[in-house]
C-alpha cells in the first residue's frame, strides 16, 4: 500500500498541484470514480490538493479520516504528511508526536525522519535530544541517504558541535540539493559560527523550494539582523507574513524586527503584536509575552495586567504568564497579588529564575512567615516535574569536541 501511495506521489508533484490551484480548479473536480478496491484514492487526492494549496487544517482532517480504519490505518505516508501539516501550522509538538508514531510503526522509515530530527534538535529538550540520538543511523555509511546525514547533523547541532553539523549538512546536500532540511541545517549551523552571508544564501535557496517554512524565514531574518541590515530584515519579515498567510508566527517575526529598529514607531510595534495575539488562539507562539513586555516598557502596566488576566482565564496555565502578571502587579504596587502569581509561577516551574527574583525582591512589607510557608510548600513537592522552558532546564551539556575534523574553511558554501 505504501508503494502505491509513493508512486502516486511521484506522479503528482508539488508543481502539478500548484498549477491546479492557480487556475482555480475545484478540489471536487479532482474526485474520480474508482473501484471499490481503492475507494481511498479520492480522499487522498483531496488531501494532497489541500496540502499544496496550503489549507493545512483541512488537509489534516482529510488525512485523519483515512487513518481511522481500513487499509490506510496507521499508514506511515499519511502520518508523515500530517506531521508536515502540523509543522507548517506551527504546532511542532503535534508534528513530533505524529512523526514519532510513524517511526515506531516503521523503524527504517526515511521520509520525514529528517524533519523529525530538525524539530527535536530545535526543541532543546533533554528527552528530545535522547530521542534524536536514537534516530542516528547505525547501518553502513554507503547506504545512507540524505535524510540520514541530516539526522546525524542535527544531533551534532543539538550538542553544539557546529563544525561537524555543518559538514554533515553538506554531505546531505551533495546527495539531494533540494532537501530543505539539509539546507536549513547548514543555514542554522553557519549562523551559529557567524558566517551570516553563507547562511542567508542557504536560506534563500531553501525558500525557493518551500516558501511557507517559518524556520527558514526566521533564520534569514536573523542573518540580516546580525549584520545590522535592519531594512532588509524588515522587508524579509513582511514577506514572511505574506508567505505564512499572515499567521501569528509571521506577525511575531515582523514584530521582533520592529523591536530592534530604533526608527520603528511604538504604534506600529503594538499594532503588529496585537495582530499576532489575535491570530494565536492556542498560545503556540510568544506573541502574548512579547506584547506584555512591550506594554511594560511603555509603562502601561494596567493594560498589560488586564490582558494577562484575560488570557490566563482562557488558556492553559503557564509559569511565564503568571510571572509576567506578578511583574505587572509589582509595578502597580500590588504586592499581595504579585506574591500570589509569583507563587503560582514557581509551582508550575520551580526553575523560573525571574519569578524567584521577583518573589525575593517583592515589597519589604511581606511577612517572613508568609514566605517561609511558601518555601516549605515548594520543598515538599518533590514529585513535581517542571513544565518550564528555561534554558537551564533543557540545555544539553555538549561533550568536548576535540576530535579531528575538516577545518571550518572547508565547510563553507559550495556549488
Amino acid at each position: 500500500m505504501n508503494n502505491i501511495i509513493k508512486q502516486l506521489q511521484t506522479l503528482c508533484e508539488e508543481e502539478l498541484y500548484s498549477n491546479i490551484v492557480k487556475v482555480g480548479v475545484e478540489v471536487n473536480s479532482l474526485m474520480v470514480e474508482v473501484s471499490s478496491e481503492i475507494t481511498w484514492l479520492s480522499s487522498w487526492i483531496k488531501a494532497q490538493a489541500q496540502l499544496y494549496s496550503r489549507d493545512f487544517e483541512n488537509a489534516i482532517k482529510t488525512y485523519k479520516s483515512m487513518d481511522t480504519h481500513g487499509l490506510l490505518k496507521d499508514n506511515t505516508s499519511l502520518l508523515v504528511n500530517m506531521g508536515y501539516c502540523y509543522h507548517y501550522m506551527g504546532e511542532n509538538h503535534r508534528a513530533i508526536s505524529v512523526l514519532q508514531k510513524a517511526i515506531r510503526i516503521d523503524p527504517f522509515l526515511t521520509t520525514g525522519r529528517d524533519l523529525l530530527s530538525t524539530l527535536l534538535a530545535a526543541s532543546s529538550n533533554k528527552e528530545h535530544i535522547r530521542t534524536l540520538e536514537s534516530l542516528t543511523p547505525t547501518m553502513d555509511m554507503s547506504l545512507w541517504s540524505s535524510e540520514h546525514w541530516v539526522v546525524l547533523g542535527n544531533y551534532m547541532y543539538a550538542l553544539k558541535k557546529y563544525d561537524k553539523a555543518a559538514y554533515f549538512g553538506q554531505q546531505a546536500c551533495l546527495l539531494d540539493r533540494r532537501n530543505v532540511e539539509a539546507l536549513l541545517l547548514k543555514a542554522n549551523t553557519l549562523l551559529q559560527i557567524k558566517k551570516y552571508q553563507d547562511a542567508a544564501s542557504h536560506c534563500t535557496e531553501a525558500l525557493q523550494i518551500c516558501p511557507y517554512r517559518y524556520d527558514l524565514h526566521k533564520c534569514l531574518v536573523e542573518c540580516y539582523i546580525q549584520t545590522n541590515r535592519l531594512r532588509e530584515a524588515d522587508s524579509m519579515a513582511m514577506n514572511a507574513c505574506k508567505q505564512l498567510n499572515f499567521s501569528a508566527q509571521g506577525y511575531c517575526l515582523h514584530a521582533s524586527v520592529l523591536l530592534k529598529d530604533p526608527m520603528a514607531s511604538s504604534k506600529t510595534v503594538r499594532r503588529t503584536l496585537e495582530k499576532a495575539v489575535s491570530q494565536d488562539r492556542n498560545g503556540l507562539t510568544n506573541a502574548l509575552c512579547m506584547l506584555v513586555e512591550f506594554l511594560e516598557q511603555e509603562q502601561q502596566y494596567e493594560q498589560a495586567s488586564q490582558l494577562l488576566i484575560k488570557h490566563i482565564e482562557t488558556q492553559k496555565p503557564s509559569s511565564r504568564l503568571h510571572q509576567l502578571l506578578g511583574d505587572c502587579f509589582v509595578n502597580l504596587q500590588k504586592d499581595d497579588e504579585a506574591f500570589h502569581h509569583y507563587t503560582i509561577a514557581l509551582k508550575l516551574d520551580p526553575t523560573n529564575q525571574r519569578a524567584t527574583e521577583g518573589l525575593n525582591n517583592i515589597g519589604r512589607s511581606l511577612s517572613l512567615s508568609k514566605r517561609d510557608s511558601y518555601y516549605t510548600c515548594v520543598a515538599g513537592e518533590t514529585s513535581y516535574t517542571s513544565q518550564g522552558t528555561n534554558s537551564s532546564d533543557h540545555e544539553v551539556d555538549p561533550e568536548s569536541d576535540t576530535d579531528p575534523w575538516p577545518a571550518s574553511a572547508d565547510i563553507g558554501s559550495f556549488e
